[in-house]
């Protein structure tokens, strides 16, 4: 089966922008989910329990409250 330089351009741009819409939309939930915790602490709980990989959980949260408004 053939397939042209074109098609196959366009089946590669369109797996990109899948990829990039569904992780986007998984980010804005996982924002959600931590931001639905009652206080820091329990965020900063959620960011431990559920992003293993961030290193520091406070500086994360502190910034991701900062970027929403919630802290100065």
């Amino acid at each position: 089966m053939k397939i042209s330089t074109a098609r196959l351009k366009q089946i590669i741009k369109e797996e990109l922008f899948y990829r990039e819409f569904h992780r986007e939309g998984q980010e804005l939930q996982e924002a959600e989910d931590m931001m639905g915790q009652p206080d820091f602490k329990s965020k900063v709980a959620w960011v431990k329990r559920n992003k293993p990989d961030i290193e520091d959980p406070d500086a994360y949260v502190a910034s991701i409250l900062r970027k929403a408004g919630e802290l100065e």
